[in-house]
């Protein structure tokens, strides 16, 4: 869909432009669930406490979910 275009062309910027980082953190709580598990792995390249929570909330509301753990695994910052 359109949204998850945006985020696949937003995520080289995500770290380095405020206003677009913020932008994606809003879409936490998206409708699909596809945009959210791209949501969940762009965030890995923020190092923020806002981004910590934001992939937090998303991999406890999806916690059952193997790609939404695949997908924390591999998009930690640490």
């Amino acid at each position: 869909g359109v949204r998850e275009q945006a985020l696949r062309l937003a995520e080289p910027g995500i770290g380095s432009d405020p206003r677009l980082r913020d932008a994606l953190l809003g879409m936490e709580n998206d409708s699909n669930p596809r945009v959210r598990l791209m949501l969940l792995a762009a965030l890995g390249a923020v190092k923020t406490d806002a981004a910590r929570r934001v992939r937090e909330k998303l991999l406890l509301a999806q916690s059952d979910d193997h790609w939404f753990q695949i997908a924390a695994l591999s998009s930690s910052p640490d």
